[in-house]
């Protein structure tokens, strides 16, 4: 008897911190397709402690920080092709370790980054942070909802995270007028990744009322803006002359996000609407907005959360996770204070749902208990696993974002 525990001390004995960090290098080294099978290598030394997943996630994050990096340097760049001239982008300032991203204005055909740097760099340049300008990659209307030029944005994101220490609680995002719609989409869409927004006369894509000829009878906004702007703030500038933005879409958006903000919490925003400017900044140029929005550090860990799938490929928002996101669907999550996740939605199924949880969440010491509309769903206690630590540290390279429990049903 003895010699058989003994044995089996020996065979499920936990590896060194050596053979470990073999093993770790071993899946980041390989694709895809190939992490699930090494991940299986973990099994018999996955659950672990939090004093573990503290030790391990700065290797992990370094890790993450591996690979292509991007030019820094004050001036103008090309991501994937400086012969043709595409992915094009324009640094400026030193900064300490905070990052903008200034969006250009323009529409179909036009529209560059060197505007933007003219209209925002007086206000940015005395931000004190890293300034990027990108340029669309394709020059249509909206330009900044393009597929290819938000998944620019973002690889200049996690490049720019692999080549300095920025602080991934202070990265925001303005722009004027396309731009500014781009702040509205990009910034909601993504508002898990940002502290703070400043949209200058530029609005999200509404929808008018059928058979409104005029535009002016907005009833909408699109998918994956409003709900998600819970965690995030946001200042917003509107001059009602405005030909070629009209105030409608902003006076429409303004009012939900205040009436989601009473029946929700959270949602803080400015509204600066005012009259004679045309499509011009304000009176007094982007700076108070600017300052305003980068007051704010990013909230990584927010008890409520509302969240409305846009992409396919957007699986990670917050602390929530969605291998199979249902587009549109609206997801509303909250912690309240008996350790008891609330799950509402009308989505058709929660495929591939899961919750992201650590000691900063909730209590796991006890029981989790998870509900969705009101049934119970599960019930237990979160088990710490190296494997859930490795794989959002990897999908994100963003100590905040890297959760060590994963719950599912």
């Amino acid at each position: 008897m003895l010699a058989s525990l003994l044995l089996a001390s020996l065979v499920f004995a936990p590896p060194s911190d050596a053979q470990l960090q073999k093993l770790v290098d071993k899946w980041f080294a390989a694709s895809p397709e190939q992490r699930s099978s090494i991940s299986a290598e973990f099994a018999p030394f996955d659950v672990v402690d939090a004093k573990t997943c503290a030790k391990w996630l700065p290797k992990f994050i370094d890790l993450a920080r591996k690979g292509d990096k991007l030019d820094l340097a004050a001036g103008t760049h090309y991501l994937y092709d400086e012969k043709k001239k595409r992915g094009k982008y324009i640094v400026q300032g030193k900064g300490d370790k905070a990052l903008v991203f200034g969006l250009h204005g323009g529409g179909a055909g036009v529209g560059d980054a060197g505007s933007a740097q003219s209209g925002l760099g007086g206000a940015l340049g005395k931000a004190g942070a890293v300034v990027i300008y990108p340029e669309v990659l394709e020059k249509t209307e909206y330009g900044w909802g393009e597929d290819d030029t938000v998944k620019f944005v973002l690889e200049l994101l996690e490049r720019a995270k692999r080549t300095r220490d920025f602080d991934c609680n202070r990265i925001y995002v303005t722009g004027h007028s396309m731009g500014g719609y781009g702040t509205w989409t990009i910034g909601a869409r993504f508002a898990d990744r940002f502290a703070g927004l400043a949209a200058f006369a530029g609005a999200a894509t509404p929808y008018f009322e059928p058979g409104d000829t005029t535009k002016t009878k907005v009833i909408g906004i699109q998918d994956g803006i409003l709900p998600n702007l819970r965690n995030v703030p946001l200042f917003v500038y509107q001059s009602l002359d405005d030909q070629n933005v009209p105030p409608w879409s902003n006076i429409f958006a303004a009012k939900e996000l205040k009436r989601l903000q009473q029946e929700h919490g959270g949602f803080e925003f400015v509204y600066e609407e005012v009259d004679g400017r045309g499509h011009d900044f304000p009176a007094k140029g982007p700076g108070p907005g600017i300052e305003w929005a980068m007051k704010h550090t990013r909230e990584t860990r927010p008890k409520k959360i509302l969240w409305q799938p846009t992409y396919s490929w957007k699986r990670q928002f917050y602390w929530l996770a969605w291998e199979k996101p249902e587009i549109g669907a609206l997801v509303h999550v909250e912690i309240t204070g008996d350790n008891t996740i609330a799950i509402t939605t009308k989505a058709k199924a929660l495929d591939g749902f899961s919750l992201l949880l650590d000691d900063r969440l909730v209590d796991l010491t006890r029981d989790v208990v998870v509900t969705v509309n009101g049934t119970q769903v599960w019930k237990g206690v979160g088990e710490r696993r190296l494997t859930t630590l490795l794989e959002t540290a990897a999908a994100n390279a963003d100590a905040d974002l890297a959760f060590p429990v994963r719950i599912r049903w």
